[in-house]
């Protein structure tokens, strides 16, 4: 075995480690996570909506999510004229960002 192939060897080992520990803490924060949102449920369902019992205060606010894409296609789709349709799709290109994803895992090319 090379020098290089004994670190490579050695940083997958270590990587392979530090994976698995945070594999298993992110079990941990799900299922706590499960648990609180179990315990917020009851705590909703005993304290109605803008009253507050025992000190625990239950507030519900609303807030709108936009699906920019489909808002896009669907204006697109309704308002802009086929014949512009090509020209609406190179805007659309034009603010599109693309990012690249890397993966480490075991195996050979």
């Amino acid at each position: 075995m090379t020098v290089k192939e004994k670190k490579v060897a050695k940083a997958w080992e270590d990587y392979v480690q530090v994976l698995t520990e945070r594999q298993e803490k992110e079990k941990e924060v799900k299922a706590l996570k499960e648990m609180e949102e179990a315990i917020k449920g009851q705590l909703c369902a005993a304290v109605p909506a803008g009253t507050s019992v025992a000190g625990v205060l239950h507030t519900v606010s609303r807030k709108p999510s936009i699906s920019y894409s489909k808002v896009y296609d669907a204006i697109v789709s309704e308002l802009v004229p086929k014949t512009k349709a090509a020209e609406a799709e190179a805007i659309k290109e034009k603010y599109t960002t693309v990012r690249d994803q890397h993966t480490i895992k075991a195996g050979v090319i």
